[in-house]
């Protein structure tokens, strides 16, 4: 990998002044003091930004990671742990990456994928987890997967092991109460077995068993010979152990007829390595380990000992300490750990769905775990109580799954996706639940919503589905809410209205018959009345940004691009832009003249002369659109134009125009329509 070295943008683009600050301070801090600057931002506190402004920052974190990668080897399996600050400094980095992916332009720019590739060998599950959520968010935009096909071979050999079933339903459900038919059916789904914290002794009592089995070639047993490894007969070992504990192994594979002819005499032992069929059937109990240690230590003795005994090849040691984290998670009766392994296979399995067509995905991972979709859905069920952090999980990989065609059904058939009463009405109302409160769900899992829910309306009837099931008057009440936590989802809600009213002919009836219009226009007026107020207690910062500016020339280095002011908080002003996009669109259909031909007796006249009276504290583009809707209500509807002079609008609008026209295509574009 090699840094980012196209500084040049082709079209001029500012950053806000609180962006840039921050990315000085990241530039700026030395490596074991990134973690207390990027701590604070879990989330996106700006409005969608550019890469181009981030390329020294993103330069810096591939550096920092190198460093890591080179000092822990991780080349290969990790040998040791982290220490703290460098474990929280790669968890920021990448967390912070992934912020940068979801809410940028020009996300091709990234380029330290080949990082990520050397990251997943790392033991650490929360560094997994991040790496794995990135390479997801990577791995969605097409530009990135000829980057991340580079290194496809490798990385999806270990992918498919993070993915792969665990196989608990076997030694679990004999144990299991079945007596009701809900849990008859929680653990007929092995998600809902993990998920379900209810279940945790139920695992530590019987689930931490390392169970992996392996073939090996002729080539492996010469290599291991050269390298001097221990002449122990491991089909013996294998077949010994699993007559002690009494099961005869799982993942059962034909093995050759060499492999056969050892296993007629397992008890006769050899002064030679053996090709053939290894079977790894042990307790954690029975390895002996010093239970003092944490998890790391004793997953490395767990795996020394079980490499030494059965003599497994190098190409198998990453699918055996995995299996061996599994068991430990189980045997410590560490739910914590369980779910963040339980995460990881969930994005696994959602990277494979990205990276391969759907004839390598149905028989590379689908012919091993047929009904994956329709299982993970089983984990929003209520009655599951499932962390959110996995529900998370859950709908991030369900936006990735619906490019598998074959999936889709199953997907909508799952979630019951057309009923009201369907698993995803009851988490979106819930979501918008109190009109006052705070949000109802962690910022996380309403992005990840957001995102599953854009995904199913693009895709096959799902917008159809979204309507039909009763989304739009739950939307149509998300902006009644007026906490200030909840400004984003509100914004997100009115861009989803936004595409469905665009996309499906039966979504305009039902927002109407939800009161949409009267809704948007009261939450637009109230936007607007805060945004003045915002705007009268920073008179200075008003009138540096309505005088004329001198720009710089295009720059050489982004250090010295012209800082941008904000008088809004960016959620608000995300808003702004959402609410004004969607009563755009809706006065630009002619089919809906005859529902918004009361728009001039409402507050909307008011408040557009209010928006046109305060260009600096709504930014350009809600001032185009502003001026846009000025003049589509005279044209859609003539009589309306003695209200709206009334109003002082055209007066309004050609006074400031007077004092200042913003520098913005969307302004310059809206004034001759609003003249005509």
């Amino acid at each position: 990998m090699t840094k980012i070295k196209k500084l040049h943008h082709k079209r001029l683009n500012f950053p806000p002044q609180d962006a840039q600050t921050l990315r000085e301070q990241i530039e700026a801090a030395p490596t074991d003091g990134l973690q207390d600057v990027l701590k604070p931002y879990q989330e996106w506190p700006f409005v969608r930004g550019d890469m181009y402004h981030w390329i020294p920052t993103l330069n810096r974190f591939d550096e920092t990671m190198a460093d890591a990668i080179e000092k822990y080897k991780l080349s290969g399996l990790q040998e040791s742990d982290f220490d703290h600050s460098t474990q929280q400094t790669l968890v920021s980095m990448l967390h912070f990456s992934r912020l940068l992916l979801e809410n940028c332009i020009n996300r091709n720019l990234y380029s330290s994928v080949d990082r990520l590739d050397s990251l997943l060998n790392t033991s650490d599950p929360e560094v997994l987890e991040c790496t794995l959520r990135l390479l997801l968010r990577a791995s969605q935009r097409w530009s990135y997967q000829r980057d991340l096909r580079a290194n496809q071979a490798l990385m999806s050999a270990r992918l498919m092991t993070l993915a792969d079933p665990w196989h608990t339903k076997k030694d679990i459900v004999p144990h299991a109460d079945k007596d009701t038919a809900e849990s008859a059916a929680s653990h007929a789904n092995e998600f809902r077995l993990l998920a379900d914290d209810k279940n945790t002794n139920l695992l530590k009592a019987h689930g931490g068993v390392v169970r992996y089995q392996f073939f090996r070639t002729a080539e492996d047993v010469q290599q291991m010979e050269a390298e001097g490894a221990a002449p122990v007969d491991s089909i013996a070992v294998s077949l010994d152990t699993r007559k002690k504990t009494g099961d005869g192994g799982s993942h059962r594979r034909t093995p050759s007829k060499k492999s056969h002819s050892h296993q007629s005499d397992a008890g006769r032992q050899s002064s030679t390595l053996s090709e053939g069929l290894v079977s790894i059937h042990t307790p954690v109990c029975d390895l002996g380990l010093d239970h003092t240690a944490g998890v790391s230590a004793q997953m490395r003795q767990a795996f020394d000992k079980l490499v030494a005994q059965h003599n497994v090849p190098r190409a198998h040691h990453f699918e055996l300490r995995h299996r061996i984290y599994v068991a430990l998670a189980f045997a410590a009766g560490d739910s914590e750990l369980r779910y963040a392994l339980l995460r990881a296979r969930i994005y696994a399995a959602a990277i494979l769905s990205q990276l391969m067509n759907e004839r390598e995905f149905k028989n590379a991972f689908l012919s091993r775990e047929p009904n994956f979709t329709a299982d993970i859905i089983g984990v929003l069920q209520p009655e599951v109580h499932a962390p959110l952090s996995v529900q998370t999980a859950v709908f991030l990989a369900l936006e990735s799954l619906l490019k598998q065609r074959s999936e889709v059904s199953g997907a909508y058939v799952a979630l019951n996706a057309s009923a009201n009463h369907g698993v995803l009405m009851f988490i979106l109302r819930k979501a918008f639940t109190d009109v006052d409160g705070p949000p109802a769900f962690p910022y996380e899992l309403m992005s990840a919503l957001y995102f599953f829910l854009t995904a199913m309306a693009n895709n096959m009837n799902g917008g159809q589905l979204l309507v039909s099931a009763g989304v739009v008057p739950v939307f149509v009440s998300a902006l009644k809410h007026t906490h200030s936590q909840q400004l984003r989802s509100i914004g997100r809600a009115a861009k989803l209205l936004d595409y469905l009213i665009s996309s499906t002919s039966s979504t305009f009836p039902a927002f109407c018959s939800a009161n949409g219009i009267t809704t948007l226009v009261d939450r637009i007026h109230s936007e607007v009345m805060s945004a003045v107020a915002v705007s009268d207690a920073n008179p200075e910062a008003a009138a540096d940004l309505t005088s004329p500016v001198t720009l710089p020339r295009f720059p050489d280095y982004p250090k010295q691009l012209y800082r941008r002011r904000e008088i809004l908080a960016a959620e608000q002003i995300y808003l702004l832009k959402e609410l004004f996009k969607l009563l755009t669109h809706l006065v630009q259909q002619p089919s809906y003249n005859d529902r918004l031909r009361n728009l001039v007796e409402t507050t909307l006249p008011q408040t557009l002369r209010t928006v046109l009276n305060y260009p600096a504290a709504f930014g350009s583009n809600v001032y185009g659109m502003a001026i846009s809707i000025s003049a589509m209500l005279v044209h859609n509807e003539p009589t309306s134009l003695p209200i709206i002079q009334e109003a002082r609008l055209p007066e309004t609008m050609l006074e400031n125009l007077e004092k200042h026209v913003p520098y913005n295509s969307d302004v310059i574009m809206n004034i001759p329509g609003a003249l005509g």
